[in-house]
């Protein structure tokens, strides 16, 4: 079959911008070589050239290979060079760089580290950061799980949900209006859809209240600790082939009431948006190192206007949100990543024949300096932000050191060349495999290193960069066991490794961790409105941030399962009322009729579920029951059912 062609697929765009820096550090040279010419040098310099600074024309007699090493090192390579230079050629090289520093004409004024600088070697023993690091001072002991949900989930984002919520259900019911009559339909199927549509408009003309929402709330957190088939195969009773939870889904809702709510959850996805950042930010006090990175919501779906895909993720399509979070795995910000600004209407009731949707006017993608600039507006005081290569710049750097924290990310080759590529890349490596030096760049001092990365397939070593404004770049770590990072980056046993990489691995895996956490517990069910996805994050990102805050203040820590279970049950609990056996009072009744708890209960009899067994017993608050369900349990649980359902 052919490919597929996409909307998203119309337009490329490049999200990082250069910066706009001083040329290549080799062109500085030659222009002071030109502006200081020595006279013995005159078969080197050429003062008769209009044609502005050019390396053959300074150096007329070397090799372009030679002239770039000699741009590079200040000397010429005798040893590995094919060419025979004579002692004059020699002579006057080194006089052109005799008064010269070449560091100090790299556009970031770079400096290198050493190697007898590098004293500091310690040993990574249990060792869980070694950046500076305060805990959280969030305070919230005493406190039930409800509480603090609910703190997180307050009540500006429930009285927002149970409005439109109310919204949609009227037009629902309007739509349903119009269905009224013949319109040209088969006379045979009248009957059936006007029946379906007068019982459509008697359950659901009563507006939903915050008890709703509650019962509401509790079924879809339930469900997402489930794995069933189908979502009608939680409300069937238990059998040999179904896990029965019956008791606790009608226990709270209908069937058919869960279903018509959850198609109400269509409303704007960006007024939610600014109600669950505010809350998430405004309630917790982040710690002193914060890792930024990417989340995915999943969803495929043909009507999603902000739909991209990511090879290497776990769920590759879906929305793309940017998150930060700190070392107790809290997110405290996000920011959505919009793909166009015209998102398509969902219809109110669901249409297979409506028009295709095809994404336009594509927005340009927001610069990466800008959103992490964005998403680290709220910290106070000084923080140390991680982040890996997709967001690692010069122009991220800058940012960052404006706002007065510390820069750790992992930069890319290219990014920028003249600092990795065309320089670090190309200097000879120390014993620990490692070239360190210092930069500046717009008063804004860093260290950057190059390093051996991971072993490849022909025992060759990739090299990677990394940038660091907080490490003096002479401390080195010996490790004693493997690190992994959930992005598949790890350090090799016994392998002696810059302490800023160190810290990096250990650090840069929060946001990580936090996705890890959500998707343990998370809605699997088919969902065709992607604003239902959008709801069903939000409701996850709520549920693992309050039990990062309840583990914070209890001894006992809590899985992602087990607090859902629990919430759930504290969100909603049915009242059972206080019943004795006294008021269970059995009498004769004056009408004869099938025992109640033989129909509604499991049968005694395993070929029949139900069993219409005629009696006069009558039970005042449960109604007829026979002999042999007057005197045992299944008299107390057909009235605990009853009282469940009510």
């Amino acid at each position: 079959m052919p490919r597929r062609s996409w909307p998203f697929h119309q337009q490329r765009y490049n999200p990082y911008p250069q910066v706009n820096v001083q040329p290549h550090y080799q062109t500085n040279i030659l222009q002071t070589l030109q502006n200081n010419q020595h006279q013995n040098n005159t078969n080197f310099i050429n003062n008769s050239s209009n044609s502005g600074t050019n390396s053959q024309i300074l150096f007329p007699n070397l090799s372009q290979r030679d002239i770039e090493y000699v741009l590079r090192n200040g000397e010429l390579d005798i040893e590995n060079s094919q060419t025979n230079f004579s002692q004059e050629v020699i002579q006057s090289v080194s006089s052109c760089f005799s008064n010269l520093q070449l560091e100090d004409f790299h556009p970031y004024n770079f400096k290198f580290i050493r190697d007898e600088e590098l004293i500091d070697i310690t040993m990574g023993l249990n060792l869980n950061t070694r950046i500076e690091n305060n805990q959280s001072t969030n305070n919230h002991t005493n406190k039930s799980k409800k509480d603090i949900f609910y703190m997180l989930f307050n009540e500006n984002i429930r009285k927002f949900i149970l409005e439109n919520m109310n919204r949609n259900r009227i037009k629902r019911i309007e739509e349903r209006k119009k269905f009224e009559g013949t319109k040209g339909r088969k006379v045979k199927f009248l009957f059936k859809l006007e029946k379906s549509r007068r019982n459509y408009l008697k359950k659901f003309r009563v507006p939903w209240e915050e008890k709703d929402l509650e019962k509401f709330l509790g079924c879809l957190l339930t469900i997402s600790s489930f794995n069933l088939n189908s979502i009608s195969s939680y409300w069937k009773k238990l059998t040999t082939f179904n896990i029965g939870c019956s008791k606790y889904f009608r226990g709270r809702l209908s069937k058919y009431m869960f279903q018509e709510m959850w198609r109400c959850i269509n409303f704007n996805n960006d007024d939610l948006f600014k109600l669950i950042r505010d809350s998430i930010n405004s309630n917790y006090k982040p710690t002193k190192v914060v890792c930024v990175d990417e989340s995915m919501v999943p969803h495929k779906g043909h009507w999603n206007p902000h739909h991209v895909f990511i090879k290497r993720k776990p769920h590759p399509n879906g929305i793309q949100i940017k998150c930060i979070a700190d070392q107790q795995y809290y997110i405290f910000d996000i920011i959505i990543c919009k793909r166009t600004n015209n998102e398509p209407p969902f219809p109110v009731i669901l249409n297979k024949k409506r028009e295709k949707y095809q994404r336009e006017e594509l927005l340009k993608s927001t610069p990466v300096a800008t959103t992490v600039s964005n998403l680290i507006s709220s910290l106070d005081g000084r923080h140390t932000i991680v982040g890996d290569s997709w967001f690692g710049n010069l122009n991220t750097l800058l940012e960052v050191s404006e706002k007065g924290h510390n820069y750790l990310m992992r930069h890319k080759s290219d990014r920028s060349s003249d600092l990795f590529k065309n320089f670090l890349f190309k200097q000879d490596l120390n014993q620990y495999g490692t070239v360190v030096g210092e930069g500046k760049i717009n008063s804004t001092k860093f260290k950057a290193y190059a390093f051996n990365q991971k072993r490849q397939e022909n025992n060759s070593f990739k090299l990677a960069g990394l940038v660091s404004t907080y490490h003096d770049g002479s401390k080195y770590i010996k490790t004693d066991k493997l690190i992994n990072g959930l992005n598949g980056e790890s350090i090799e046993i016994e392998k002696v490794v810059p302490e800023a990489y160190y810290d990096y691995i250990y650090n840069s895996d929060c946001v990580d961790q936090a996705n890890s956490s959500i998707m343990s517990c998370y809605y699997k069910h088919r969902i065709f409105n992607w604003r239902q996805s959008m709801f069903i994050w939000y409701l996850s990102l709520l549920v693992h941030n309050s039990r990062v805050l309840y583990n914070l203040n209890n001894e006992k820590k809590i899985s992602q399962i087990d607090f859902i279970n629990s919430l759930s049950n504290e969100i909603y609990t049915p009242v059972i009322l206080p019943r004795t056996l006294e008021e269970h009072i059995i009498q004769l009744s004056t009408t004869r009729t099938y025992c109640k708890a033989c129909y509604h209960l499991p049968g005694i009899n395993e070929k029949k579920a139900r069993i219409k067994r005629n009696t006069k017993f009558e039970c005042k608050i449960c109604g007829h029951l026979c002999d042999k369900c007057n005197n045992s349990s299944r008299h107390w649980e057909y009235f605990i059912q009853k009282a469940l359902e009510e």
